[in-house]
């Protein structure tokens, strides 16, 4: 039996630009965009969800079928500008590939100036580098058995890019990324 310990990010707090007084609309942008992205990270690290990481009800609130304690949520929210989100990431000792993908895709977004382009979605480091994140356990072989079956169905490397973009392309610009708290858990 190993001892080894892993350490998760399990608290963080998100910095962006925001100029004065934004809309509450560009606010509520990136906060459904940052749920969109961990909620697909989740799906896609977790076998029993992946189904639904494609499916055209993942947009809707009820069509994601993440369980109260696989939730990002939010327990700090400072308006003023720089924007200051708290976010727990609920899911990061069931799942800790998606909480440090979620990080380092965030992370990405603050260090690259993204192209706002959809010449992004072509951008082959970009695609690799999601790749490496959600680990590709299995990932790639299973779209390609079920591509036969439903040409639309995309790489999920590429569908999580359009939710990196999605993110990139908010009116809030994320320019910090800190890790607050970890959580250890065995290997």
């Amino acid at each position: 039996m190993s001892d080894k310990m892993e350490t998760v990010p399990f608290r963080i707090v998100l910095q962006g630009d925001v100029g004065k007084e934004p809309p509450l609309e560009n606010i509520a942008s990136l906060l459904r965009h940052l749920v969109y992205l961990h909620d697909r990270l989740v799906i896609l690290a977790s076998p029993k969800y992946r189904p639904t990481a494609w499916s055209s009800y993942f947009f809707h609130r009820g069509g994601r079928p993440l369980k109260e304690d696989e939730l990002l949520k939010a327990y700090y929210l400072k308006q003023e500008s720089p924007i200051e989100i708290g976010i727990i990431i609920s899911a990061a000792l069931a799942l800790p590939l998606a909480a440090k993908a979620f990080v380092e895709l965030l992370r990405m977004i603050r260090d690259r100036s993204l192209d706002r382009e959809y010449k992004i979605l072509r951008n082959e480091q970009l695609r690799l580098e999601v790749e490496r994140l959600i680990g590709n356990a299995g990932l790639e072989d299973e779209y390609l058995l079920k591509q036969g079956q439903d040409d639309r169905r995309e790489r999920p490397s590429d569908v999580v890019t359009k939710d990196v973009i999605r993110i990139a392309r908010d009116e809030i610009k994320i320019k910090e990324v800190k890790v607050i708290e970890t959580a250890r858990r065995s290997r």
